[in-house]
């Protein structure tokens, strides 16, 4: 989603404090009505996706609304002193000169992090990747790109998951007697050698006992995984 905000960029100011006829001292954010302009026009931005009669808009806007993660890149437009010559004017615009200067970056985006809180998203946290940078403009303008971060879980993942470090290790342990059975894959001896048959028995009563669900799950989530092809490693 692409949000243009029109006018200059606005930069986060530090609360100050106000002292009342009573004495008693507050804190209050001297920009609550300038974010107020900027939240109310990112609702007013992001209703229009919602009433966008253009499938693409519509479906990026839901998809907006459901998602956990995302990744948001903002480009400041900053404008030009009107005392510039034109030849310094056109070496801003041609990114000649950069704009190392105040407002910092860092000020500027955590304004609109703030004003876009519970709009483009429920909270900053859910921002996995950020990215600002400053251009001089003849139309001084924020830009805002966010998108929504699909969280797409490999298969042996979530298989692994399943189990802590310390559970795995305990079941390959496990696993590991399985040389005792001797001669495993000759039948036969595996039902007239009493002992073959008490070991294989022991070993598959603790796999049940301690990871018939969590095995069961493996088959719920990624039926099949074993004989899907495997890429080289």
């Amino acid at each position: 989603m692409k949000i243009i905000i029109p006018g200059n960029p606005i930069a986060k100011a530090r609360h100050r404090r106000r002292k009342l006829f009573n004495g008693k001292v507050i804190d209050y954010d001297p920009q609550e009505t300038e974010k107020f302009k900027v939240t109310s026009f990112l609702k007013w931005y992001v209703k229009c996706y919602f009433e966008s009669n253009e499938k693409e808009r519509l479906k990026e806007g839901q998809k907006m609304a459901c998602d956990e993660a995302f990744e948001m890149h903002v480009t400041f437009h900053m404008p030009i002193a009107a005392t510039d010559s034109e030849l310094k004017r056109n070496a801003k615009l041609w990114g000649f000169i950069p704009h190392a200067q105040k407002p910092d970056c860092s000020n500027l985006l955590k304004f609109y992090e703030d004003a876009a809180n519970e709009v483009l998203y429920r909270d900053d946290c859910q921002l996995t990747s950020v990215s600002a940078k400053k251009l001089w403009s003849n139309n001084p303008r924020t830009e805002i790109n966010i998108m929504a971060i699909k969280t797409i879980i490999p298969d042996e993942v979530q298989i692994l998951s399943l189990f802590s470090i310390d559970e795995f290790k305990n079941l390959a342990l496990v696993l590991g007697q399985l040389p005792e059975i001797k001669e495993v894959l000759q039948w036969e001896n595996l039902i007239t050698e009493d002992q073959n048959r008490k070991t294989a028995a022991k070993i598959l009563s603790e796999i049940a006992d301690k990871y018939a669900t969590r095995l069961q799950k493996i088959s719920k989530k990624c039926p099949g995984y074993w004989q899907k092809e495997q890429p080289n490693a």
